[in-house]
């Protein structure tokens, strides 16, 4: 996770519940297929999953080569490892990744931005675009999807996920000197989460 982003997941009984029980099996499953359509586009070699979270797709991403997984969480990072799948695993912070340039072949973000202000992205996006060779995905919450409509007033009394409109994304991905390649959405304009294959400009 990003310094930026809420420390909610240090908890280890939250990661195990995030690990477990946090996605319904029919959210998973489309989820994990709007993920691999944009994956099958990554080059082959190296990936950073970043943050790995619990390692819910890290499987996805080692069909393109090995997987390096950075969580800001130990407790995070203890769940991931149970998986046996990443080649590596490291405490790090996702707007100042501790890697060379050009470390990987591609790789991917997932559920991070949406909890960032423009700011923040916009500095975890480049540090992405530094350490990756290829294009990677990343997701954000649509705001313009029911699932954002419906919980807007709830957010705003409490809450740090942040839908954001493509139009500010795609300038975020800009101001960093990358461009949307493709978009891929578990459930058109009624799902919020979002995946996106971005590459150089």
């Amino acid at each position: 996770m990003s310094r930026a982003a809420p420390r909610t997941w240090d908890d280890a009984g939250t990661a195990a519940a995030y690990a477990t029980s946090r996605f319904p099996p029919a959210r998973e499953r489309r989820e994990r297929r709007a993920f691999e359509r944009l994956v099958a586009r990554l080059d082959v070699g190296r990936q950073l999953d970043a943050p790995c979270g619990a390692g819910r797709l890290a499987a996805s991403l080692a069909t393109k080569g090995r997987v390096v997984g950075l969580d800001g969480s130990a407790a995070m990072l203890a769940q991931a490892r149970k998986l046996g799948v990443y080649a590596s695993l490291v405490l790090g912070d996702a707007s100042s990744l501790p890697f060379a340039d050009g470390a990987f072949a591609g790789g991917a973000c997932v559920r991070l931005l949406h909890h960032l202000a423009s700011d923040d992205r916009r500095r975890v996006l480049a540090e992405l675009r530094r350490v990756c060779r290829g294009p990677f995905v990343v997701s954000f919450y649509d705001a313009a999807t029911f699932q954002a409509w419906k919980a807007k007033r709830k957010r705003a009394a409490k809450g740090s996920r942040k839908p954001i409109a493509r139009a500010e994304f795609v300038a975020d991905l800009a101001a960093v000197g990358l461009v949307p390649r493709a978009f891929s959405r578990p459930l058109p304009f009624v799902a919020e989460q979002t995946f996106v294959l971005v590459g150089r400009a």
